[in-house]
């Protein structure tokens, strides 16, 4: 009898976190109210300065650097000239990758060089200059294409009012 009931006590609890799992999991997106505000803040101290670009209310790209977040407005300087731009329909903003940024991939390309030409060398005996640099060429031009592809990126920072992406 005891064992019926140790049966029914973790159906029953099963049953319980699924039902309060589906409405965690369930929720796509909610408005709070002050999310904005708090991201533009953070787009402000963490971007101050440097070229961003975002879409505007006709969905055209606008690029420039970013001067100063207001209640209101993003204002970005554009040719010298700081222009405010309203931030009511802007959700996401882009901050391109600086030319600094290739050092990165610079440093992986010289990385997959050197373990290119060290797996020739402990890899296959006696290898002659070719192959060492056909290998080493070939592990540079892989791996400063990864590096390109993944550190190289703009940085897209969310300033809508949805906690959760769709």
């Amino acid at each position: 009898m005891s064992f019926n009931i140790l049966m029914n006590m973790k159906k029953l609890i099963l049953i319980f976190i699924v039902f309060v799992s589906s409405f965690i999991i369930g929720q796509h997106s909610v408005e709070i109210p002050n999310l904005k505000e708090v991201r533009l803040n953070k787009l402000k101290e963490g971007y101050m300065g440097q070229p961003i670009r975002f879409l505007d209310k006709n969905s055209l790209s606008v690029k420039g650097v970013l001067l100063d977040v207001t209640k209101n407005n993003i204002i970005i300087s554009e040719r010298g000239v700081s222009k405010p731009y309203d931030h009511k329909n802007i959700s996401s903003v882009f901050v391109d990758p600086k030319p600094s940024d290739l050092f990165i991939v610079f440093g992986l390309g010289v990385v997959g060089a050197l373990g290119g030409y060290l797996t020739v060398i402990v890899g296959h005996p006696n290898p002659d200059a070719n192959m060492k640099g056909v290998v080493s060429s070939i592990a540079a031009a892989a791996t400063s294409l990864w590096g390109y592809q993944s550190f190289y990126k703009p940085i897209r920072v969310d300033v809508s009012r949805k906690t959760l992406s769709e």
